[in-house]
């Protein structure tokens, strides 16, 4: 697991965080604040986003800012990243963007896979000052940046010009997920209607697979795409995607999530439809999660339910052949009957089908857990008051569980009655299924 460490003690105040990874044998630190960047231009002064793969490579990307830079403000941040023992600088502000039209100005939204490529979003100053800046997305591949989209560019098919992405998703194979949003204009469809144009691309390394595009009647026939959430990718270059649409039959029925597969489209689930349980009607989504094997999990809102906004939020899976699936739901009773659910964090699934969330309870003063759902049964593998393996404290709050292939769960935990109090009242914990 990787996880970022706030440390005390320290000899020198900026160096009091650290990126490290963990297993219950050993902790190793990648990296820490006022450690020098790798090109000696720079201490590192805050970390701002890390991304790990899914495949256990131990391969750990980052952005950061930096102090006592060469031009300020100017090249004070960059991504970083970390293998073996090596740390290796992948981007810089200031630093000419691939075709040379440019310097980058920012970093975000950095995706990594188990190739050490890592896809990530920037914005560029070009020569003519404040009022040149643009936004890109880009590619960090064999020691070399390559430039995918830009702001201000024609669309792949030319008929369009991007104005906006959403960050983007890259898998093992360097295809990399993104949705690019268009300078304004009217939609055909709908003479005199403006509306988020975009559309969710899928880039090879060489072109781009339209996957989906706004004014695109939805698969079941009812309404047209008009807004795209960004999607989720796996190893197939399959997308799950959420969007809102119009042009529907009815009111409640403007918000669904889709799986594209093959070049087809399908429909995962749709707002307006009825709860599985007949108590109330799916409302909103939230962003979907999608495994390599194409099982898809999602947080779902209710509307019209019996319990008064009680009972009205549930985790759902869905897999070919058996469709949507309720894992738990808000109002229901806990699993052993200490308490009742109140609320349910994003599910996360690996690639047996496993998925984990965190769970919160009224009722009760035990008022967090972990859930784990294995395809057959639904269990609590941690709940707030159990007592900690090394015996210092009992767990107060757990959040943030993430599950590995093995079915192993990683979680952060808060803690009471530890012996050092505030110095020692947290830490990350790992159950594993032989427990």
């Amino acid at each position: 697991m990787v996880f970022i460490a706030v440390l005390t003690g320290t000899p020198f105040g900026p160096d009091n965080q650290a990126i490290c990874v963990g297993s219950p044998e050993a902790i190793i630190e990648i990296v820490r604040l006022g450690q020098p960047a790798p090109d000696g231009n720079g201490t590192f002064s805050s970390f701002n986003g890390v991304s790990i793969d899914n495949q256990g490579s131990g391969l750990v990307a980052f952005v950061s800012t930096l102090r006592g830079t060469e031009r300020g403000f100017k090249d004070n941040t960059g991504i970083f990243l970390a293998h073996a023992s090596r740390l290796d600088q992948i981007a810089r502000t200031n630093q000419a963007i691939p075709d040379g039209s440019g310097v980058f100005s920012s970093l975000e939204g950095l995706s990594l896979n188990s190739k050490g490529e890592v896809a990530f979003s920037g914005w560029v100053a070009g020569p003519s000052g404040t009022n040149d800046i643009t936004r890109g997305l880009f590619i960090a591949r064999d020691g070399k940046l390559i430039q995918i989209a830009r702001t201000g560019r024609p669309s792949p098919d030319g008929a369009q010009m991007f104005s906006g992405f959403s960050d983007p998703v890259i898998n093992s194979k360097g295809q990399v997920a993104f949705v690019g949003y268009f300078v304004a204009t009217t939609v055909d469809r709908q003479s005199g209607v403006f509306s988020a144009n975009g559309a969710v691309y899928l880039w090879n390394g060489r072109s781009f697979d339209e996957i989906a595009r706004v004014g695109q009647t939805a698969p079941d026939g009812d309404g047209v795409f008009s807004e795209f959430g960004a999607p989720s990718l796996n190893d197939r270059g399959q997308l799950a995607f959420q969007s809102y649409l119009r042009e529907t039959l009815g009111a409640r029925d403007t918000n669904g999530v889709y799986f594209a597969t093959g070049g087809v489209i399908k429909r995962i689930a749709k707002s307006g439809q009825p709860a599985s349980d007949g108590n109330g009607a799916i409302s909103v989504y939230g962003y979907p999660r999608l495994n390599q094997e194409g099982h898809i999990v999602l947080p779902v809102t209710f509307t019209g339910t019996r319990g008064a906004g009680v009972d009205n939020s549930a985790n759902f899976r869905w897999s070919e052949g058996a469709g949507l699936i309720q894992l738990l739901r808000s109002g229901d009773r806990a699993l052993d009957g200490n308490g009742r659910i109140s609320g349910m964090g994003r599910p996360r699934i690996n690639e047996r089908g496993e998925v984990t969330f965190d769970v919160s309870y009224t009722d009760t003063t035990r008022t967090t857990g972990i859930i784990l759902n294995d395809g057959a049964r639904t269990i609590e593998i941690a709940r707030a008051g159990q007592p900690v393996p090394d015996g210092n404290g009992k767990v107060l709050a757990l959040s943030h569980p993430a599950i590995n292939d093995r079915g192993q769960i990683a979680f952060f935990a808060t803690l009471a009655d530890t012996l050092r109090g505030n110095y020692d009242n947290s830490g990350v914990y790992i159950w594993s299924p032989s427990q």
